[in-house]
């Protein structure tokens, strides 16, 4: 099921409904869907259960595209990630990020990916390779990204 030369990028635990999810993606490239990973993750046990997989491609970026280039879960359960272009040292870079869809308890004690038909594109940033992201918390939260841009540097990015 897990490729064994896959290149992951991103990766989240959340609290959903009274148990750890765990969730994490191989990134994909422009022709080849990224695949985003879920399961149960058993902390006692230290073991992940219920794997399932879901593959998508973003709208945006269009070229040189990393389809996910982070992942993060939230406590409802919300599916969120970036997207980058990166087509070298030099740029030029661009990213996304998305509301991708919902991870929802299903019948067999696993967690079913109900995706968002077309994505919802929360952010876009036109000059920079986002490779990570978190949610800040509390009531003057709002979100830190973070940027590899190669040759040009790395930026944190805040949204408040």
């Amino acid at each position: 099921m897990i490729p064994k030369d896959a290149d992951f990028e991103g990766f989240s635990l959340q609290k959903v409904d009274d148990m750890l999810i765990v969730a994490w993606a191989e990134r994909g490239l422009t022709a080849k869907p990224a695949t985003l990973f879920w399961g149960k993750f058993d902390l006692a046990a230290d073991a992940i259960s219920n794997v399932r997989s879901a593959a998508f491609r973003v709208p945006y970026p269009v070229l040189d595209v990393r389809h996910i280039s982070d992942v993060k879960v939230d406590a409802a359960g919300g599916v969120f990630v970036t997207s980058a272009s990166d087509p070298g040292n030099d740029g030029p870079f661009s990213s996304a990020m998305y509301f991708a869809g919902v991870l929802r308890p299903a019948a067999d004690k696993s967690f079913a990916f109900v995706q968002r038909p077309g994505f919802t594109k929360l952010y876009q940033f036109d000059y920079h390779k986002v490779e990570a992201f978190d949610f800040v918390p509390g009531a003057d939260g709002g979100l830190v990204f973070g940027t590899d841009d190669e040759n040009l540097g790395a930026a944190i990015l805040l949204t408040y």
